[in-house]
């Protein structure tokens, strides 16, 4: 598991983004591990930049929520922020950010 998964998944198994807020400051994203939809994740990664989409690969229908989560990476950047690649069966997104302010249910 990649550092930003470990500090966003609840275990080691397969998780979903089931909400997805995006605005020119912030992303806030839902996490919930596929057999356990009540265990959320809440991730508010702030001072967004760079952010680039890439939904080529998926049609209308597969880009309703939930997202099945393929990837979650996490590159620390020479000023000390983050690149991360959210990679789903939908959609693929690259952001750069400070690292996400996290809280879980369980």
């Amino acid at each position: 598991m990649t550092a930003i998964e470990q500090a966003l998944f609840h275990d080691g198994s397969a998780h979903w983004v089931s909400a997805f807020e995006l605005s020119a400051v912030e992303l806030k994203l839902t996490l919930h591990p596929c057999l356990r939809e009540h265990a959320l994740t809440r991730a508010v990664f702030l001072n967004l930049r760079n952010v680039s989409k890439d939904d080529a690969h998926s049609n209308e229908d597969e880009r309703e929520l939930p997202w099945d989560i393929i990837g979650f990476d996490a590159d620390q950047l020479a000023d000390g922020t983050w690149r991360f690649c959210l990679h789903t069966d939908a959609v693929e997104y690259v952001f750069d950010s400070a690292w996400p302010v996290v809280s879980k249910t369980v």
